[in-house]
């Protein structure tokens, strides 16, 4: 496995990788209506604009070892203005059949080094508050520091902030 920068090329594997784990993770956590109406198309029209555009997120991708994009990730600055968490990782999605593999660790350090590059010192990611998937931010010392409600399809959820004051602390 390696992770490297993407390039308007990997658009449409990132909008495969983001449509697939949607519809895996959260079945039963979003209305279903949401997951149908999730579009291949629309999503890589979506990420070929914000990788061609240089900034402010910056989007690598997880290749398996037959060069295959199995993963990616999005940071960049914190959207809200946030007093002290001033950087976010957007997204961070691995096909659910390469979880467990170290592909993970790989994105989020990579992620993690490019926002440290950036002279970023804090981070924050936002996950559903129901999404089982919240222990990895956990392992990494991601505390649940803010909460907030946001409405998808119509269906109020509540999503979970981690935060990590000290970008230097993770690995």
């Amino acid at each position: 496995m390696m992770v490297r920068r993407a390039g308007t090329e990997d658009a449409r594997s990132i909008a495969e990788v983001r449509v697939d784990t949607w519809r895996t993770t959260y079945r039963g956590l979003v209305p279903d209506h949401v997951l149908k109406e999730l579009s291949r198309d629309r999503d890589e029209e979506r990420w070929r604009r914000a990788i061609a555009a240089g900034g402010p997120a910056v989007v690598h991708v997880l290749e398996y070892d037959d060069g295959n994009v199995v993963g990616f990730a999005a940071s960049g600055p914190e959207r809200t203005g946030h007093e002290i968490y001033r950087s976010e990782i957007y997204a961070i999605y691995i096909r659910r059949e390469y979880q467990g593999k170290g592909g993970g660790h790989l994105l989020l350090r990579t992620a993690v080094d490019e926002l440290r590059r950036n002279h970023y010192t804090s981070m924050l990611i936002w996950a559903l508050s129901t999404n089982p998937y919240t222990t990895f931010y956990e392992r990494y010392g991601g505390l649940p520091v803010l909460h907030r409600t946001v409405t998808i399809g119509g269906a109020d959820l509540d999503e979970t902030g981690y935060g990590w004051r000290d970008l230097g602390n993770i690995f």
